[in-house]
């Protein structure tokens, strides 16, 4: 198996290169807007839709999920650096 390979999209759709694009160089989650058209895109194929409150309530939700998921992290070396303060 070549490596370079390994890291090729998997779909040739400009959506899906996009949006694969967004999270992994920015490290951003893609607008609601290119969410939208990404889940359409992979849902056409088994005949479902996706409405807009549909992908905005992804979209904030998977945010709100990451942002308490990585908040106690960023916290915990400043609560680390103040308990040694006080040793």
């Amino acid at each position: 198996m070549n490596v370079g390979d390994a890291r090729k999209p998997l779909h040739s759709g400009s959506v899906y290169n996009f949006s694969l694009e967004t999270c992994q160089s920015c490290g951003e989650l893609p607008e609601s807007r290119l969410l939208r058209s990404h889940l359409e895109w992979k849902l056409e194929s088994e005949g479902l839709g996706i409405s807009s409150d549909c992908a905005n309530l992804l979209n904030n939700s998977l945010d709100a999920f990451l942002k308490r998921l990585i908040e106690p992290c960023i916290e915990l070396p400043g609560s680390r650096h103040t308990n040694e303060r006080f040793r």
